[in-house]
């Protein structure tokens, strides 16, 4: 996309999209009554039933008389063919050839094979159908079946494409390329007897299902437009292949790309490498979307297996500030088993305009990891992130990783839950922007830390819980962070001896909070410190100890603040402490 190189310049394509939709938007009139149009048979008018004869004319009269049904028997037609009437298709009666025939007055056909293979069939979208891929011969249930062929032509052909509960076997990834279309299935998983519809290859390295060109359009207005994906699993039957290095490759179940304006609902994801990928989407939502692996990856490829449930790649150059804008993912979940490189959602080359919500993980190494490093000559890819009520647990690395590099980062938190045994709850590596953590609950053990800052300015972490943490906050070679009414609460689990609040060569920070637990566990609630023997000094800091209880710490109230390894019990500046601390201050109740 070129025309608008703003990040918000979306407004005014996403006008032009919602008016061409609108002007699609004509009211069909109902189909002819019953006795109109049984009256008339196509086979009154010489329609040869056997097909060994050309019943183009025959056709063409039929419709000039007004509505007609085809009766029985294969028709075989030429050229172009329009017909103006209302058609309607017997049970067991099929068209073919190689003609262009076009339904201008409305259509019906019962749900089997209507449409011979080298047919063109267009429909006046003011009378258009709700289309069956059976109808272009697609067979279900059927493992050995290419049903991909007539998936496509009912989509091209359909402005709703309606799919059975049952399984739709394909032999090559099935493309989604017209705009304004609706592709319905009946559910997104059949366990326990409930139907669904199922998209299922068998190929181990091809992807299931892609919305969007193979290449980016030259133009915006090229993108993908205005298509509804609803109610089924795009499934993988074997093992995927093993993954090349580059997370932009692997077998996905849902690759969308160059996609504007459109819905994925209620869409679930089996056995693939990357559950949904996204890419160069503009104002597309994911709502009800879910995924999952338990089947080691198989067969060729250069890497060690891997498994992201969500890929956002901000690679491509749309015009706008990262690769993608305005992606709205609600209500979404993965699982994993049997794949130690995991990730809930993994972002790769920038993350800009994404909002997740109610999203769930279990079985995950890690739960999201937010990579803002962007494209060579491009910034700012780091902006606009939102994430809220993403429930993380048992993982054993990182909660959330934010590694965004030099960017700006822009990242908003809030009412989130992460327990990991390991890594740390919160992890912002070299991110040099403002990313607040608010109300949200933190669980772990004794190698896990809750929030853990590194080369990092801008972290402000507000009301939220860390329970069972050791240590629960780390903030090293940072400045400007703040901890404000956290609360720090250790039933079980040992703090670390170097401190439950580490301040580690950072400057200017804020901790204002709670720490407590049981009697004694805790052998200091906050330390600074200075990282390695030349490391940078850690001052200028603000510590206020009041809600600090002495009772949970080893040896009480001194150990409420140690600085450079000697304990302070006064409040004021630290201006007795060696060099590299003597700026700090010390505030609020010390014993």
């Amino acid at each position: 996309m070129t025309s608008d190189p703003s990040r918000r310049g979306v407004g005014a394509v996403l006008a032009a999209v919602a008016a061409a939709g609108a002007a699609r938007a004509d009211t069909p009139t109902p189909p002819p009554p019953p006795h109109l149009l049984y009256s008339r048979d196509v086979r009154q008018f010489g329609a040869d039933p056997t097909g060994r004869a050309d019943s183009t004319a025959a056709f063409q009269a039929a419709s000039a008389a007004g509505p007609f049904v085809v009766g029985e028997g294969v028709y075989s037609l030429t050229g172009v063919v329009k017909i103006e009437a209302y058609c309607a298709l017997s049970a067991s009666a099929q068209i073919r050839g190689s003609a262009t025939v076009t339904f201008k007055g409305g259509f019906s056909a019962p749900i089997a094979p209507v449409f011979g293979t080298g047919l063109t069939v267009i429909f006046n979208p003011a009378f258009a159908p709700e289309g069956h891929p059976e109808w272009w011969g697609a067979i279900t249930d059927t493992p050995g079946f290419d049903c991909q062929p007539a998936l496509s032509a009912c989509v091209a052909a359909c402005p709703v494409t309606r799919l059975q509960p049952a399984d739709y076997w394909i032999a090559r990834t099935w493309k989604l390329t017209t705009n304004w279309r609706a592709i319905l299935g009946v559910g997104m998983n059949g366990k326990g007897g409930n139907p669904a519809t199922r998209i299922v290859t068998a190929d181990p390295g091809i992807d299931v299902i892609q919305m969007g060109p193979d290449e980016q359009p030259v133009h915006g207005e090229d993108f993908l437009q205005g298509v509804l994906l609803k109610d089924l699993t795009a499934a993988r039957s074997v093992a995927p292949s093993s993954p090349p290095p580059d997370p932009n490759s692997g077998a996905c179940g849902v690759r969308l790309q160059y996609v504007l304006q459109s819905y994925i609902d209620q869409i679930y994801s089996a056995e693939n490498i990357n559950g949904f990928y996204v890419k160069a989407c503009i104002a597309t939502y994911l709502n009800s979307t879910h995924a999952a692996r338990t089947l080691a990856a198989t067969g060729g490829g250069t890497g060690v297996d891997r498994y992201y449930g969500y890929v956002f790649d901000g690679t491509a150059n749309i015009g706008m500030a990262n690769g993608n804008a305005s992606v709205y993912v609600d209500f979404f979940s993965s699982y994993c088993a049997h794949v130690a490189n995991n990730a809930f959602v993994y972002t790769y080359g920038g993350f800009t305009d994404l909002f997740f919500n109610r999203g769930e993980c279990s079985g995950h190494a890690n739960g999201m990891l937010l990579n803002g490093a962007t494209k060579s000559g491009r910034g700012g890819g780091a902006v606009d992130c939102h994430i809220h009520h993403v429930i993380m647990d048992q993982l054993s690395g990182d909660g959330i990783l934010i590694n965004s590099g030099a960017n700006g980062t822009a990242v908003n938190i809030s009412q989130c839950y992460a327990q990991n045994n390991s890594g740390a709850g919160l992890h912002v590596l070299n991110s040099q922007g403002a990313v607040t953590v608010t109300g949200c609950q933190f669980l772990g053990g004794r190698h896990a830390t809750g929030l853990l800052a590194e080369g990092s300015s801008g972290v402000s972490s507000v009301n939220n819980i860390f329970y069972d943490m050791s240590p629960a906050m780390v903030w090293k070679n940072s400045s400007s962070c703040e901890s404000a009414a956290d609360t720090i609460h250790n039933p079980n689990t040992p703090g670390s001896a170097a401190g439950m609040v580490q301040m580690i060569s950072s400057v200017r920070c804020v901790w204002r909070g709670k720490i407590n637990g049981a009697a004694g566990a805790l052998p200091t609630a906050v330390a600074l410190s200075i990282d390695g023997g030349g490391g940078s000094p850690c001052d200028y800091n603000l510590i206020d100890c009041s809600g600090i209880d002495p009772a949970c710490l080893g040896g009480g109230a001194v150990n409420k603040l140690v600085v450079g390894g000697g304990q302070v019990t006064k409040v004021g500046v630290t201006a007795g402490a060696p060099a590299g601390y003597s700026h700090n201050v010390a505030a609020g109740v010390m014993d």
